[in-house]
């Protein structure tokens, strides 16, 4: 018997072009990103997919354009995915306990490139796939552009800025969004909205109004000089070490780890956090191994619950401080999905600040 997924019915059934995004880290961002600068642009634009609206919802006869999000899961029950814009974030290890390798997990989100006209994809990821196929390939990446296919940054020791080829696009400081790969996102956002037809003055206009995502680095409260910040969609490893980079390097960090581990290394976390963390509290089915693959050196807790970690960052932390969850592991071993988690986090902590 076939096995297929609502993607593969919804690509039978769906008149407009769409644009599809994956990666292991930024995809929710990219796909809300890109939904509002299309949206600003055509008059009818359905966001849906791995974000969270199931994409058969959406189908419309109106429809100028599907935006999507695509998890490998449902990559992996695609035959045939006809895509007009396929973009490919970033690639690291996650959900291995699902896949027998990392290998085989990349596999599964190459497969976006198989049918589609333009290809979107960081520019580290160009040896890992043949793009032959595409009629067109944008570059994006952290550093400065070499042709006008290459999205990327340029920077002085004051400031930096997106760009397109030799174009400068826009201050990142005018982005509402913090960090570097927040940056990376908009690079990925502009280059599929070029892919699309959408107005480049237009797109950078909009985008300097987006204000994130709920549950993405999202400071939720800031109380005695103390900054909240909710990152509870930090689902692996990868998230956590970007939601990391974007804090200053001052050692006044309290970061609250743990979940289920779906296989991962943590020990990766260890480079990022020496000298930047005050404490790490851990909880969840991966606390154990967490505390083990952390040093000696990096100050950690273990807790049973959320109650009981927000409690002890809130008796840790001083002005100057910030309080970052940022779980690294997924949810379900303690709620249904990131959002619940978030949510509930949220809520402990304005009881705590009230």
């Amino acid at each position: 018997m076939e096995v297929t997924g609502d993607i593969a019915l919804f690509s039978d059934l769906a008149q407009a072009p769409i644009a599809a995004v994956t990666g292991s880290n930024g995809k929710s961002t990219v796909t809300a990103m890109l939904g509002v600068l299309a949206a600003a642009q055509l008059s009818c634009v359905a966001v849906a997919g791995n974000i969270g609206i199931p994409c058969l919802d959406v189908l419309a006869d109106d429809v100028d354009y599907y935006v999507l999000e695509l998890s490998s899961y449902q990559l992996d029950l695609v035959e045939e995915l006809p895509l007009e814009v396929a973009g490919l974030l970033n690639l690291s290890p996650d959900h291995l306990d699902r896949y027998a390798t990392e290998e085989a997990y990349f596999k599964a989100k190459l497969r976006i490139f198989e049918h589609a006209r333009t290809a979107v994809i960081h520019k580290q990821l160009l040896d890992q796939t043949d793009l032959d196929q595409c009629s067109q390939v944008l570059v994006f990446a952290d550093d400065v552009p070499t042709d006008h296919n290459h999205y990327g940054i340029g920077c002085d020791r004051q400031s930096s800025w997106l760009m397109k080829g030799s174009d400068v696009l826009m201050d990142c400081s005018q982005l509402q969004v913090l960090g570097r790969h927040n940056q990376l996102n908009a690079l990925a956002a502009l280059a599929m909205g070029e892919a699309m037809g959408l107005d480049p003055v237009g797109m950078v206009a909009t985008l300097k109004e987006f204000k994130g995502l709920a549950h993405r680095c999202e400071l939720i409260a800031e109380k005695d000089g103390v900054r909240w910040i909710n990152d509870s969609k930090a689902t692996n490893v990868a998230a956590t070490l970007s939601a990391i980079d974007s804090l200053p390097a001052d050692g006044q960090l309290i970061l609250i780890l743990g979940g289920e581990s779906k296989g991962a290394d943590f020990s990766l976390l260890q480079p990022a956090l020496a000298g930047k963390v005050k404490s790490v509290l851990l909880l969840g089915e991966a606390k154990h191994v967490l505390a083990s693959s952390l040093t000696d050196q990096i100050n950690c807790e273990k807790h049973s619950d959320y109650d009981a970690v927000v409690t002890r960052a809130a008796e840790l932390a001083s002005a100057g401080d910030t309080v970052l969850l940022s779980p690294a592991c997924s949810s379900h071993d303690m709620f249904s999905s990131y959002i619940a988690r978030g949510e509930y986090f949220r809520s402990r902590v304005n009881e705590v600040l009230a």
